[in-house]
Protein backbone atom coordinates (compact mmCIF):
# COMPACT_ATOMS: atom_id res chain seq x y z
CA UNK A 1 0.00 0.00 0.00
CA UNK A 2 1.44 3.79 -0.75
CA UNK A 3 1.57 6.31 1.59
CA UNK A 4 -0.26 9.04 0.51
CA UNK A 5 -3.48 8.89 -2.07
CA UNK A 6 -3.67 8.81 -5.31
CA UNK A 7 -5.44 10.38 -7.93
CA UNK A 8 -5.59 11.06 -11.59
CA UNK A 9 -4.40 14.76 -13.34
CA UNK A 10 -4.64 14.80 -17.31
CA UNK A 11 -4.33 10.76 -17.62
CA UNK A 12 -1.74 10.01 -15.45
CA UNK A 13 -1.64 9.19 -11.41
CA UNK A 14 -0.18 11.28 -9.59
CA UNK A 15 0.35 10.38 -5.20
CA UNK A 16 0.15 13.31 -2.73
CA UNK A 17 1.98 12.41 0.22
CA UNK A 18 0.62 12.98 3.67
CA UNK A 19 0.54 16.46 4.54
CA UNK A 20 0.41 17.70 0.56
CA UNK A 21 -2.11 19.68 -1.03
CA UNK A 22 -3.33 18.43 -4.87
CA UNK A 23 -1.20 21.20 -6.07
CA UNK A 24 1.82 20.56 -4.11
CA UNK A 25 1.53 16.86 -5.50
CA UNK A 26 1.27 18.42 -9.15
CA UNK A 27 3.97 20.38 -8.77
CA UNK A 28 6.29 17.39 -7.22
CA UNK A 29 5.51 15.49 -10.83
CA UNK A 30 6.09 18.53 -12.84
CA UNK A 31 2.06 19.12 -13.58
CA UNK A 32 1.48 22.49 -13.84
CA UNK A 33 -1.75 23.89 -12.49
CA UNK A 34 -2.32 27.66 -13.27
CA UNK A 35 -2.53 29.22 -9.74
CA UNK A 36 -2.10 32.76 -7.64
CA UNK A 37 -3.72 31.97 -3.74
CA UNK A 38 -0.86 29.32 -3.57
CA UNK A 39 2.54 30.97 -2.67
CA UNK A 40 4.90 28.43 -0.57
CA UNK A 41 6.95 31.29 0.71
CA UNK A 42 4.10 33.81 1.45
CA UNK A 43 3.32 33.19 5.07
CA UNK A 44 2.93 37.17 6.48
CA UNK A 45 3.01 38.13 9.72
CA UNK A 46 1.47 40.83 11.60
CA UNK A 47 1.61 41.66 15.03
CA UNK A 48 -0.29 44.46 17.34
CA UNK A 49 1.60 47.09 18.41
CA UNK A 50 3.04 45.66 21.38
CA UNK A 51 4.38 42.47 19.84
CA UNK A 52 2.61 40.69 22.35
CA UNK A 53 0.28 38.98 19.83
CA UNK A 54 1.77 38.04 16.67
CA UNK A 55 -0.49 36.32 13.26
CA UNK A 56 0.87 34.29 10.77
CA UNK A 57 -1.55 34.04 7.34
CA UNK A 58 -1.30 32.22 4.35
CA UNK A 59 -2.06 33.39 0.52
CA UNK A 60 -5.58 32.91 0.98
CA UNK A 61 -5.62 34.93 3.89
CA UNK A 62 -6.51 31.57 6.26
CA UNK A 63 -4.84 32.25 9.95
CA UNK A 64 -2.17 29.51 10.19
CA UNK A 65 -1.06 30.68 13.71
CA UNK A 66 -1.29 33.17 16.42
CA UNK A 67 0.84 33.30 19.31
CA UNK A 68 -0.20 35.39 22.64
CA UNK A 69 2.27 36.34 25.20
CA UNK A 70 1.70 34.44 28.08
CA UNK A 71 2.11 37.74 29.87
CA UNK A 72 -1.04 38.94 28.36
CA UNK A 73 -3.06 36.25 29.20
CA UNK A 74 -2.30 36.01 32.61
CA UNK A 75 -2.89 39.94 33.11
CA UNK A 76 -6.34 38.84 32.40
CA UNK A 77 -7.23 41.80 30.44
CA UNK A 78 -9.82 40.57 28.14
CA UNK A 79 -10.64 43.91 26.48
CA UNK A 80 -6.78 44.58 25.74
CA UNK A 81 -6.62 41.06 24.04
CA UNK A 82 -10.02 41.47 21.98
CA UNK A 83 -8.54 44.29 20.74
CA UNK A 84 -4.67 43.56 20.06
CA UNK A 85 -5.52 40.10 17.66
CA UNK A 86 -7.81 41.95 15.36
CA UNK A 87 -5.22 44.38 15.12
CA UNK A 88 -2.61 41.47 14.40
CA UNK A 89 -4.80 39.87 11.88
CA UNK A 90 -5.81 42.93 9.97
CA UNK A 91 -1.87 43.41 9.99
CA UNK A 92 -1.02 40.17 8.49
CA UNK A 93 -3.99 40.17 6.25
CA UNK A 94 -2.89 43.95 4.56
CA UNK A 95 0.85 42.19 4.40
CA UNK A 96 -0.56 38.92 2.33
CA UNK A 97 -2.59 41.43 0.08
CA UNK A 98 0.39 43.09 -0.42
CA UNK A 99 2.72 40.28 -1.40
CA UNK A 100 0.12 39.97 -4.16
CA UNK A 101 0.21 42.99 -5.15
CA UNK A 102 4.35 42.43 -5.47
CA UNK A 103 4.04 39.15 -6.76
CA UNK A 104 1.38 39.97 -9.77
CA UNK A 105 3.55 43.29 -10.49
CA UNK A 106 6.92 41.57 -10.59
CA UNK A 107 4.75 38.54 -12.65
CA UNK A 108 4.11 41.33 -15.89
CA UNK A 109 7.21 42.51 -15.74
CA UNK A 110 6.25 45.96 -15.80
CA UNK A 111 4.02 45.65 -18.71
CA UNK A 112 0.89 48.19 -18.74
CA UNK A 113 -1.65 44.88 -18.46
CA UNK A 114 -5.05 47.18 -18.71
CA UNK A 115 -6.93 47.42 -15.36
CA UNK A 116 -4.14 46.04 -13.56
CA UNK A 117 -2.98 49.07 -11.62
CA UNK A 118 -6.69 49.71 -10.99
CA UNK A 119 -7.28 46.11 -9.38
CA UNK A 120 -4.44 45.75 -7.58
CA UNK A 121 -5.37 49.25 -5.98
CA UNK A 122 -8.74 47.64 -4.88
CA UNK A 123 -7.15 44.74 -3.55
CA UNK A 124 -5.49 46.76 -1.37
CA UNK A 125 -7.49 49.51 -0.63
CA UNK A 126 -4.64 52.11 -1.61
CA UNK A 127 -3.00 53.75 -4.84
CA UNK A 128 0.13 53.34 -5.40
Amino acid sequence: MADGITFTIDGRDVVAQPGHTILQAALDQEIYIPYLCYYPKMKPEGTCRTCMVEVEVNGVGEVLRISIEPQLIESGDREMIEDLVPAAVNQALAKAKQMHVDAMQELTGGLNVPGLSSALEEMTGSSE
